[in-house]
């Protein structure tokens, strides 16, 4: 990791944020406002899959896994700095618990956005892709993980991040429709803590990583396009763990009711446990979608592989189908299919099936 941009990243948000902070006197040019905005997500899935041992022989579940509060708080002072903060709580019916997911702070003006806390990095937030225009439900990034058995490598078009580990973010203004954010995070065990002891602690996570976003937004006429390279690159804490290094390429292409999405990436063999024989992990999605009014239909192909030296390649590939509709103001309801082939390195492994998702959804 170059220690340089590291020090760097640290100097320039510090200076940046007390340049714009301190400049004295600085008055709110009114009180802040604050929201609260919510949603409430039920699906019904029904799967149907050779290898139904390792599932357990389970074919349909009824699941709450989407359902949380958004408290925004929202301030400007005089001198045209706006400023606030987001505080997300999750609620899981599962286990009867209620946990913060996201709590961060921000500021911005005419020199960009500087983030602070527990929010997704530049990596994540500016990637566009194929799933980026899927409904239904998601689709191939919706999960079909979590109710199909998939015992093989790439399973999402998703590269290694580090979620909401706490970290600083700078967003660049946008300029002829480039921008570019930049992300650091200390380390992924020290999500929420204050104790310097537990954030440095070599349990498995990731440290010192940076996330690199730079994406192209621009219309033409009737057309939008969307571009976008995103990277991830971090230090693994334990030896007996390979580094972080991935990186993604995507667009969208919007005309009309008419959007289309595609997306390349490329992980390596970030996570791998040293001495693994993936040497590349790899995944591709395409997605067109159609809108009419209340309407979205879609239809998306996923295939993610991991290259194994001295054998076969772990494959999965997903075509997906979905279609939603606004019933009213907040109110949606949504369906999706998913087609599901694994072909793992021997056939021990190998699964084939179909995943049904039904689902509404309420947002307010």
């Amino acid at each position: 990791m170059n220690t340089t941009m590291k020090r760097f990243l640290l100097g320039t948000t510090a200076v940046v944020g007390l340049g714009l902070l301190i400049p004295a006197p600085v008055f709110a040019a009114e009180p802040m406002s604050l929201s609260i905005d919510g949603t409430v997500d039920v699906k019904l899935r029904i799967v149907n899959q050779d290898d139904e041992v390792a599932s357990g022989g389970r074919s349909h579940v009824l699941q709450t896994d989407n359902a949380g509060f958004n408290f925004k708080a929202r301030g400007e002072a005089d001198n045209g700095l706006v400023y606030g903060a987001k505080i997300e709580i999750d609620a899981d019916a599962g286990t009867g618990t209620v946990a913060f997911d996201e709590i961060m702070v921000w500021f911005s003006g005419g020199w960009g956005r500087l983030e602070i806390g527990n929010e997704d990095g530049a990596d994540n937030i500016m990637y566009n892709h194929g799933a980026s225009v899927m409904t239904g439900g998601g689709g191939f990034d919706g999960g079909p993980a979590d109710a199909f058995t998939i015992a093989a490598g790439t399973t999402s078009p998703d590269i290694n991040g580090v979620s909401d580990a706490t970290k600083i973010t700078y967003f660049t203004p946008r300029i002829n429709g480039i921008q570019v954010g930049l992300s650091y995070t200390p380390d992924t065990d020290g999500e929420g803590t204050d104790t310097l002891a537990t954030n440095v602690a070599a349990t498995g996570g990731i440290q010192d990583h940076i996330g690199l976003g730079i994406n192209f937004v621009q219309s033409f006429d009737d057309v939008g396009i969307r571009l976008s390279y995103v990277l991830s690159r971090g230090d693994a804490e334990l030896n007996s763990s390979k580094d972080t290094n991935s990186w993604s390429v995507g667009g969208q292409v919007d005309f009309g009711n008419i959007s289309a999405g595609a997306g390349f990436g490329d992980a390596g063999d970030s996570g791998e446990l040293t001495g693994s024989l993936v040497s590349a992990q790899t995944f591709a999605d395409f997605t067109v979608r159609y809108k009419d009014g209340p309407m979205t239909v879609s239809a998306g192909f996923f295939s993610g592989s991991a290259k194994i030296a001295g054998t076969t390649d772990d494959d999965v590939d997903i075509f997906s189908v979905g279609a939603g509709y606004s019933v009213a103001p907040g109110l949606s309801v949504y369906a999706g299919f998913d087609l599901i082939d694994v072909d793992q390195a021997g056939t021990a492994s190998d699964n084939k099936g179909t995943l049904l998702t039904i689902g509404t959804s309420m947002s307010f």
